[in-house]
């Protein structure tokens, strides 16, 4: 029986701690001899998520630290203040290519605990403190970039032994980015490169650097149409299928309107949808010479081909502009012409922040039924009428030579 008891009693006594540890999990309140803790000032790393051909915005990034309690009080009256660390953006800025058309933009800075004695922190226990981020939005009509709803708790740990010891610092994540409370997650401070980690993606729209929107928003790509030749036909229509994939950057789905112009006349309006990340779309118009279609708001990152179907005996060109810089290519008589920053029907066109489209044009050589270049032909006349005006002389020097 009094076997029976004791396991009882063992029983319950091993439930309690469990209980007891689960509770303690759940407050994030913790003993520092327990936890993989930063051992010094800890650091805040921010990581920017860009797509390719856009610039690193100029911003400047500021995390407060913020009292919150001593031991398990939300007693602040022995916290010293911790200054905010603030992140500076710029296009010096640290940049990692993630070898799929993004980029990670990265700063870090250091919090710089209070020493630990008078005028710091002055008392054996455990202090908590929030981090969160506080300045960090864009937004304007081209551009934007979200603050960071993520929060932290930091918990200062400071012993007595032989004197005021710091036992490290332990960093629980409490808040996910839209702000919503979460089960604290444990930061690992124990390895060199740990750090508290904060990110945001950076969204602009292509071809709205240094440029000015319509009403239909900005010009993100266009395609120009032009005709030459003395055959050629200002009239004749051309195909062109055009292809779009967004970035992967893009999770959103979108809608872009593309319009058909002549001059300042609109032709025809219509829209496109990219579902989401990595997602593609195609269009196909016709355009004549003097038309352009135009296509609007598409986000950075977006890549981009199209072809134009080859028709009869014209011989296309095109010039190809992709983020401000351009590539010209020629085509062959009659067949297809890709329209790309490297001449493949593939997505490696970029469209950056910068000016972004292409200008194709197709060229009837004026060429007679007999191969004569009807250019020359004035110059063929003057030499016939000299031949036939030779002969003349000749025949009539004979015949004044026979009387």
């Amino acid at each position: 029986m009094s076997k029976l008891k004791s396991r009882l009693f063992n029983g319950a006594l091993a439930l309690m701690m469990m209980l007891a540890m689960l509770v303690t999990v759940g407050t994030t309140t913790v003993s520092a001899a327990d936890e993989e803790v930063f051992d010094g000032n800890p650091t805040i790393t921010k990581e920017i998520k860009k797509d390719a051909g856009t610039t690193t915005p100029d911003i400047d990034i500021v995390y407060t630290i913020t009292k919150k309690g001593f031991n398990a009080s939300s007693e602040i009256a022995y916290l010293p203040n911790i200054g905010s660390v603030t992140l500076g953006f710029d296009e010096n800025s640290d940049v990692t290519d993630n070898g799929d058309s993004t980029l990670t933009v990265t700063e870090t800075g250091t919090i710089v605990l209070p020493a630990i004695g008078s005028g710091g922190f002055e008392r054996a226990g455990e202090y908590i403190y929030t981090i969160k981020e506080t300045e960090s939005s864009i937004s304007s009509d081209h551009d934007s970039m979200t603050a960071s709803g993520v929060e932290y708790e930091m918990h200062v740990y400071v012993i007595n032994d032989n004197g005021l010891k710091s036992a490290g610092v332990a960093v629980y994540k409490v808040k996910d980015d839209t702000g919503a409370t979460i089960t604290p997650v444990k930061i690992e401070g124990g390895e060199t490169e740990s750090t508290i980690p904060f990110s945001a993606v950076y969204r602009k729209i292509a071809g709205s650097e240094n440029a000015t929107a319509d009403a239909n928003g900005y010009t993100s790509f266009s395609v120009g149409k032009t005709v030459t030749g003395d055959l050629g036909d200002v009239d004749q229509e051309f195909e062109f299928t055009l292809n779009f994939k967004s970035s992967p950057l893009h999770t959103a789905t979108g809608t872009y309107t593309y319009i058909v112009k002549e001059g300042s006349t609109v032709v025809s309006t219509d829209s496109f949808t990219l579902g989401g990340a990595s997602t593609t779309a195609q269009i196909v118009v016709d355009l004549k010479h003097g038309q352009e279609v135009v296509v609007k708001d598409v986000p950075t990152g977006t890549t981009f081909y199209g072809v134009e179907t080859g028709f009869g005996s014209y011989t296309p060109a095109a010039v190809v502009t992709s983020n401000g810089s351009s590539a010209t290519f020629d085509g062959t008589k009659g067949a297809n012409m890709n329209i790309s920053s490297d001449g493949t029907a593939d997505y490696t066109t970029l469209l950056g922040e910068n000016a972004n489209g292409a200008t194709v044009t197709n060229d009837y050589k004026s060429t007679s039924i007999t191969g004569i270049f009807l250019d020359n032909l004035p110059f063929i006349i003057l030499i016939a009428v000299g031949v036939a005006g030779f002969g003349f002389y000749a025949v009539n020097r004979k015949r004044n030579a026979v009387r």
